[in-house]
């Protein structure tokens, strides 16, 4: 009387950003017992476990900010008497803040912690009988493969331009002060990109 037996257990996990946790780990067992005199009695357990995890990120920032700021002329001319021409504050201030922060610590998480082993595998022969051949085969494999892929890409551009209209004074018998000032231009651009996986 021969009696053969064989059990094969396959698993393959795949992650993406979608997936959060690989699953567990199989376990697998067989036994033979009671076989007759002569008799050829094999077990052959095999676990495989595969997980692949693929991140892929694209991050593109972009501030476009364009400011301009004027103040008007004075002019006094052709006067008797003439007053002050004054023109001055033309002020333009810009801040843009950027904060980008991206995180794919639970698929390498996941990936890294479902590649420990290929599973559990237990296999046992008993009572056989005199002459016979009793084998036990158990192989486990296991492997684990991460890709990060990440491109950033930031651009910023600001333009500005403040400009203090002209204070005249002409064409006056009697001619008063002219004053022109005070053009103010400010800008403030911070960009943080953070990503961790």
């Amino acid at each position: 009387m021969k009696k053969l037996l064989r059990i094969s257990a396959a698993t393959v996990t795949a992650l993406s950003l979608s997936a959060g946790m690989a699953s567990a780990a199989p376990m697998s067992s067989g036994s033979i017992s009671g076989t007759g005199a002569g008799s050829d009695a094999t077990v052959s357990v095999h676990n495989r476990q595969r997980t692949h995890v693929n991140n892929n990120n694209n991050v593109r920032v972009s501030n476009d900010t364009t400011q301009s700021s004027y103040s008007g002329d004075a002019t006094v001319k052709n006067n008797r008497v003439g007053g002050d021409a004054r023109s001055g504050n033309a002020s333009t201030m810009s801040s843009t803040s950027t904060n980008v922060s991206l995180s794919n610590a639970a698929s390498s998480a996941a990936a890294l912690g479902g590649g420990g082993g290929g599973g559990s595998a237990t296999g046992s022969i008993s009572n056989t009988g005199a002459g016979s051949d009793a084998t036990v085969r158990v192989r486990n494999n296991s492997s684990t493969t991460v890709n990060n892929n990440n491109c950033v890409s930031v651009e910023n551009n600001t333009t500005q331009s403040s400009t203090s209209g002209d204070a005249t004074v002409k064409n006056n018998r009697v001619g008063g002060d002219a004053t022109s000032g005070n053009a103010s231009s400010t800008s403030t651009t911070t960009t943080s990109v953070n990503i961790n996986n």
